[in-house]
């Protein structure tokens, strides 16, 4: 009657990846298959939420970012909580990077670190398609302004670390401009949480759960009790969202 169980549309893809090109042909076949051709992702967390993973936020300390979990037949990606001051880019990356986890077979002779590196290129080359990231930065390069920066953070939602590790993955820019890159990053700070110039503007917030609890109140198959129960706060709480418009 909610919805609880509508059919999922998780990414499929064979093939056991082992190397960047395998992990950019999965960031493509995923955009086909959803079809989202090569435009900028607006909310990947509702994307996801849309195509049947269950994303869930949680408290956590510092050095965690994000996990994959199952349940049963469902996708679970946890991911921190942020606050709303928080730069949504590295929460973006992370949500993909779980993807990938999820639905991507890994050649066995693989170590952990590899994987995680080729996680990253999936993440990259969804945020950022191949061709639309040759256009946007123009052949080969030796500069970067930080203004051009910002304003590609604010269109594609990708943040400048992954964005030149993309740009050096396409032999857009050499090593030796990756290496001069990665020094003034951090000679600036911006590796420090939310430091980073430009915010993309989404909310990047999990909103399926609530939104069936609502709807749970309205079609009056939920009683207030197991609404706050189901949302996680007091039944007072829950009385005071409980404005109705009509």
């Amino acid at each position: 009657m909610l919805g609880i169980n509508d059919n999922n549309i998780h990414f499929t893809f064979v093939k056991k990846n082992k190397s960047k090109s395998e992990l950019e042909e999965a960031a493509q076949s995923l955009r086909q298959q959803w079809n989202l051709g090569n435009d900028p992702i607006s909310d990947v967390v509702e994307l996801l939420e849309d195509k049947g993973y269950r994303v869930i936020e949680i408290s956590a300390p510092e050095g965690f970012d994000g996990m994959k979990a199952s349940y049963k037949d469902k996708k679970l990606i946890v991911l921190k909580k942020s606050g709303s001051e928080t730069d949504v880019v590295r929460k973006r990356f992370t949500a993909l990077h779980e993807l990938a986890h999820h639905n991507l077979k890994f050649s066995t002779d693989l170590e952990e670190k590899q994987r995680e590196k080729l996680c990253h290129v999936f993440a990259s080359a969804f945020l950022f398609p191949e061709e639309m990231a040759r256009k946007e930065l123009d052949r080969e390069r030796f500069h970067f302004y930080e203004k051009e920066l910002v304003i590609l953070k604010e269109k594609w939602g990708i943040s400048f670390s992954a964005l030149f590790a993309r740009a050096l993955d396409l032999k857009i820019i050499s090593s030796f401009t990756y290496k001069k890159f990665n020094i003034k990053y951090r000679e600036r700070q911006y590796h420090i949480p939310d430091k980073e110039p430009g915010r993309f503007k989404s909310g990047e917030k999990p909103t399926r759960v609530e939104k069936l609890i609502f709807q749970g109140l309205a079609k009056e198959v939920l009683t207030l009790n197991e609404a706050a129960y189901f949302a996680g706060v007091s039944g007072w709480e829950m009385r005071k969202q409980m404005s109705m418009l009509v």
